[in-house]
C-alpha cells in the first residue's frame, strides 16, 4: 500500500508539472505566472472548476486584496489566495483581514478593475448565499501553523489548505464506488419504535448510540457515499458545534442520516441491519462520531439530543446508487461527483486506460499516481498523428462528456454554458446519454483528442488570438463533426440520418491523410463562420455569450452549413470526399 508521504511527494509532482505547462503555454516563467498556474490548478483538482472557468476566475495586477481568484460555478463563489511554493501565516492573517473590509464595504482606494469582483462578494454576502474562502499553498503547515487554524473560524471563515490537506481531501475521495459491506447483521437501538413507511424505517437515534454505530462501522459503513468526510469543512464545524453545545435540539438542526441495508427487521428494541450503508449523512454520521471519541467517557454518558435516521431497504446495486445520486442532488455535492457511481463510467474506464490513456472518473485521481505510473501512460499508436501535447494522457470524464456532447449529441450551447447538465445528476444526463448506449471508447476518446490536436496545432483555447479560437474549443469540435458526417454522406459512407458508428469514426481517425484533412478544413470553417456578418451581428463581442445559446439557433446553424458545404464543394474538399471513397469500405 502506498504511505502517506509518498502520495503527498505524488501530489506535489503533479502540482509542479501543472504549473510549468500553464508557464510553457503562456511562454512565460515568473513568480506571477507560476502563482495563476498553481491558483488554475487549485480551482481545477482541488475544487472541481472547469478549466475555462478558472481562467476566467484570475484576478491581474497589484491592490488585489489578498484575491488571486474568484470562482463562481453558480452555486457557490470561492474567494482563493494561493501561494505556490511560498507560506507565511502574515499571509493567511492578512487574507482574513482583507476579507473582512471587503465583505464590509471597506475598500477605499480599490483600482477600479477591482470593484466588479468586490461587488460580487458583497453582493454575496449581503444576500447570505454561499460565499468560501480559501488560503491554499502546496507548502506544509509548521506545528504552530496548525495550533492557530482555529483563529480562521469566524467571520468570514477562512479554510487552510496545505499539502498535507490537499492529500487528506484526496483521500477522502477514493471511496466513491459501493464496495464490500459486511455480510454479517449490525443493530441500531432507537429511542421509540421505528415508523414502519413502504420499504423503509424512519426513527430517531440517540447521539450516544450512533456514534458508537459509526466507531463501531466506520470502516465499511461509508463505501457508497459521494462525498467523504471533509475534516475542514464549515459545515462540520457547524454539526461539531451543535453536538457539543447543543445536543438536546440537534435533530431540529440537522437532515440526519439515509441508510440503505438488504435487508431489516424489529425486534427486543434493537433493529437488525444487513449490509447497511449510509448515503447520505456522512458529515453527520463521522461528526458525531469523532465529538463523541474526543469526550472523556464520563461525559460522552451524559450526552443528551438524538438524531433521525432513515433506512430504506433495497438490494437492486442500480436502485442503491440511485437513492445515493439523488439523496445528494441538494448538498455541495458537484455534479461530477457522480460519473463514480455509474458502472458505465467505470466499463468506459476499464476501455479508454487499457488504450494507454488515463480516464479520470474522480477529481484529483491523477494526481495520486506516481511518476513511473504516469509514464506508462503512452496513449494508443493509432492515434499518435494527434499533435495533442501528450505531457499526461489524462482524460478527465466531464471533458470526455463534452467533447461527446458536441460531436454526437449536436449539443454546444451546455458546453459552455452549464456543463454540469451532463454530469450524472444534471438535466441533460438521461437524454444525452441514455441507458442502452454503449460503452465503446471511440465517441468519448476520440472527439477529446482531436479537440488536444486543434489545442495544440491551431491555438484553440490558447490565451492569445482571435476571440473565437480562445474560446471555440467545443465548438470546434461540434463543426468538425458536421463536417465529417457531410463528407461521408458526399462519399457516400454514410446514409442520411444514419448514426456515425465507433468503429466507422475510428477509421477516420485512424488515417492520417484524412484527419489532418479534416482538421485543416474544418478550422477554414470556423474562420469563415465567425467572419460572417450575420454571425458577427450575432456574437456583438461576446462570443462567450454568443457560445451559451445563439449558436444552436436556427440562423446561426444554417450559417455553418452553409459554410461546411461551401468548403466541402472546395479542392481540399472534394479531395477529402475522395479520399474517403477511397479509404473506407463500404
Amino acid at each position: 500500500m502506498v504511505s502517506t508521504a509518498e502520495l503527498a511527494s505524488n501530489v506535489a509532482e503533479s502540482i509542479d508539472a501543472a504549473v510549468r505547462r500553464y508557464c510553457e503555454d503562456r511562454e512565460r516563467d515568473d513568480t506571477k505566472t507560476r502563482g495563476d498556474g498553481f491558483a488554475i490548478w487549485c480551482l481545477t483538482d482541488l475544487f472541481g472548476f472547469e478549466r475555462d472557468s478558472a481562467i476566467d476566475a484570475l484576478l491581474d495586477g497589484r491592490g488585489d486584496q489578498s484575491i488571486d481568484a474568484l470562482a463562481d460555478d453558480g452555486n457557490r463563489l470561492i474567494v482563493l489566495q494561493a501561494k505556490y511554493n511560498s507560506h507565511d501565516w502574515a499571509e493567511i492573517t492578512k487574507f482574513k483581514e482583507d476579507a473582512r473590509r471587503v465583505g464590509s464595504g471597506q475598500t477605499s482606494g480599490l483600482p477600479q478593475r477591482l470593484r466588479p469582483a468586490v461587488a460580487r462578494i458583497r453582493d454575496r454576502r449581503e444576500s447570505g448565499l454561499p460565499l468560501e474562502y480559501y488560503y491554499v499553498t502546496n507548502q506544509k503547515f509548521s506545528g504552530d501553523d496548525q495550533s492557530r487554524l482555529g483563529a480562521l473560524e469566524g467571520d468570514p471563515a477562512i479554510g487552510a489548505y496545505d499539502l498535507d490537506w490537499i492529500c487528506h481531501i484526496f483521500l477522502e475521495r477514493q471511496s466513491e464506488r459501493p464496495l464490500n459491506a459486511p455480510s454479517h447483521q449490525v443493530h441500531l437501538k432507537p429511542m421509540t419504535a421505528p415508523l414502519p413507511f413502504e420499504q423503509s424505517l424512519i426513527m430517531p437515534v440517540s447521539l450516544r448510540e450512533f456514534a458508537r454505530f459509526v466507531a463501531d462501522g466506520e470502516q465499511w459503513l461509508f463505501n457508497s457515499n459521494v462525498r467523504q468526510y471533509l475534516a475542514k469543512s464549515k459545515i462540520n464545524q457547524g454539526i461539531r458545534d451543535t453536538v457539543e453545545k447543543e445536543s438536546s435540539h440537534f435533530w431540529r438542526y440537522n437532515n440526519g442520516v439515509t441508510m440503505v441495508v438488504d435487508e431489516f427487521s424489529y425486534e427486543d428494541d434493537s433493529v437488525a441491519l444487513y449490509k447497511p450503508q449510509i448515503v447520505n449523512g456522512c458529515q453527520t454520521s463521522l461528526s458525531i462520531a469523532r465529538v463523541a471519541a474526543a469526550m472523556p467517557e464520563s461525559q460522552r454518558e451524559l450526552l443528551e439530543g438524538s438524531v433521525l435516521v432513515r433506512v430504506i431497504r433495497e438490494r437492486s446495486d442500480d436502485e442503491r446508487r440511485k437513492i445515493t445520486e439523488f439523496t445528494n442532488k441538494q448538498n455541495a455535492v458537484r455534479g461530477k461527483d457522480f460519473f463514480a457511481l455509474q458502472d458505465f463510467q467505470h466499463a468506459l474506464k476499464q476501455k479508454i486506460d487499457g488504450l494507454g490513456y488515463f480516464y479520470e472518473i474522480q477529481t484529483g485521481s491523477f494526481d495520486f499516481l506516481a511518476r513511473s505510473d504516469k509514464e506508462k501512460l503512452k496513449g494508443d499508436p493509432r492515434f499518435t498523428h494527434l499533435e495533442w501535447a501528450r505531457r499526461d494522457y489524462r482524460i478527465q470524464a466531464i471533458e470526455a462528456a463534452k467533447c461527446y456532447a458536441a460531436a454526437f449529441r449536436d449539443k454546444i450551447a451546455v458546453c459552455y454554458a452549464n456543463p454540469g447538465d451532463l454530469a450524472p445528476s444534471g438535466d441533460l444526463h438521461d437524454t444525452i446519454f441514455p441507458a442502452d448506449l454503449p460503452d465503446d471508447p471511440e465517441p468519448f476518446l476520440l472527439p477529446f483528442l482531436l479537440m488536444k490536436h486543434a489545442e495544440r496545432t491551431l491555438g484553440y483555447g490558447a490565451p492569445k488570438g482571435e476571440a473565437w479560437r480562445r474560446r471555440g474549443r467545443y465548438m470546434f469540435i461540434f463543426a468538425l463533426f458536421r463536417t465529417l458526417r457531410e463528407a461521408l454522406q458526399r462519399a457516400n459512407r454514410l446514409e442520411v440520418g444514419e448514426e456515425l458508428s465507433p468503429a466507422r469514426l475510428r477509421e477516420v481517425v485512424a488515417r492520417e491523410e484524412i484527419t489532418l484533412g479534416l482538421v485543416a478544413l474544418n478550422d477554414r470553417i470556423m474562420e469563415n463562420f465567425f467572419s460572417d456578418s450575420a454571425v458577427h451581428k450575432l456574437v456583438n463581442d461576446d462570443i462567450f455569450g454568443f457560445l451559451k445559446g445563439p449558436v444552436e439557433r436556427k440562423d446561426s446553424l444554417e450559417v455553418l452549413d452553409l459554410k461546411i458545404s461551401a468548403a466541402l464543394d472546395s479542392a481540399g474538399g472534394r479531395q477529402l470526399v475522395e479520399t474517403l471513397k477511397v479509404a473506407l469500405p463500404n
